[in-house]
């Protein structure tokens, strides 16, 4: 069972109850330790989910009326008040509408400084959340994965896109509902289409940009200069970009595209911005707490996984393997391995259902 607050005021929009897609990637960077140092991008667009009967106060008589309480798209697309979209373009009509036609509507009513409050307030939800597992998280990587005999030098490219439903009350506080690790790419219209496809294509272009059909013989001539060098920093391999002075296709270069404060429709959401100071100062205390509760647990953990995680890194799964992105895993060493699972905050609808 699930059991959650109903919120007595919540927001209307038209006079109807709604509830916010979110759209959260959540990503990282190997660190020398072993350890995994998190990236986050929040999407500038999803979706905002409408009943489909005009909202009263709960009483025994309307208390069962699904269609007025339940923003589930599950449960409204069924009702004869059910308004489809037709266009990507129209995105602010419908039962249906994208956040960003939202985040404009905020900006009409209420001004754009309670728009940018908003904006920080739903990423500071996302970002807390995901921090109150980042040990997990870590400590699931180190067992999910093999060793990575590059030493790092192939990048990390593991990811995974949370769908986080949000319902804003009438002051526009934000609550959480629950957190999908596999949510809908389903796409019943034209806005969801627009909306999914962008958010896949940008989240394969941030994470796997340089993801090429070489990666798997790059992988093995940084392996075997590795065991050549000792296991410390290999000597240029034959064709390389060391070696050639020309650049290597499939080899990481530059500033990552995971330190970029924007990418297209991301906002990097962790580490916060600078112009967000109360929420990198939030989730550094709540970072330190994390870590303070579970380093027994995880430290013991960790110990065990490098006992038994000494196998050589198979060929077959070099580290440019890319698994399906609405499994919500991309690829990264070891990508034919379990993904590391995110733990969700309530139930997850099954995908087909829950757009």
């Amino acid at each position: 069972a699930v059991v959650q607050r109903y919120i007595t005021r919540p927001m209307l929009i038209d006079g109807l109850k709604f509830d916010l897609r979110l759209y959260f990637l959540v990503a990282g960077k190997l660190i020398g330790d072993g350890g995994l140092d998190l990236r986050c991008f929040l999407f500038r667009d999803g979706l905002v989910r409408l009943c489909t009967t005009a909202y009263e106060a709960p009483t025994p008589e309307t208390m069962d009326n699904k269609c007025m309480h339940l923003t589930n798209y599950a449960v409204n697309k069924h009702s004869s008040d059910f308004q489809a979209n037709t266009s990507a373009e129209d995105d602010g009509s419908g039962s249906k509408r994208s956040l960003r036609w939202f985040l404009r509507y905020i900006e009409d009513e209420y001004g754009e400084r309670e728009r940018r409050k908003l904006w920080f307030k739903l990423m500071g939800l996302c970002v807390k959340t995901v921090l109150t597992v980042q040990p997990t998280l870590e400590a699931e990587c180190q067992s999910a994965f093999p060793k990575d005999l590059s030493g790092g030098q192939m990048g990390w490219r593991c990811f995974e896109i949370l769908g986080v439903d949000v319902m804003l009350d009438s002051k526009r506080k934000p609550y959480l509902i629950e957190i999908n690790h596999l949510p809908s790419f389903t796409t019943d219209s034209p806005l969801d289409d627009d909306i999914k496809r962008r958010l896949l294509d940008q989240t394969l272009d941030l994470t796997c940009g340089n993801l090429t059909s070489r990666d798997r013989k790059v992988y093995e001539q940084l392996a075997r200069g590795r065991r050549v060098a000792g296991g410390g920093v290999p000597p240029p391999a034959h064709g390389t970009a060391a070696s050639t002075g020309l650049p290597e296709v499939g080899m990481p270069t530059g500033e990552s595209p995971l330190d970029f404060l924007t990418y297209k429709d991301f906002d990097r959401a962790f580490p916060p911005p600078q112009d967000a100071a109360k929420l990198a100062r939030e989730c550094g205390e709540i970072a330190e707490r994390v870590r303070e509760l579970f380093r027994p647990v995880h430290d013991a953990r960790r110990s065990n996984v490098g006992r038994m995680n000494t196998r050589d890194f198979p060929a077959a799964v070099a580290a440019g393997a890319v698994a399906a992105p609405c499994a919500g895993v991309g690829g990264g060493p070891g990508a034919t391995q379990r993904p590391p699972p995110l733990p969700a905050g309530g139930r997850c609808a099954p995908a087909s259902e829950n757009g």
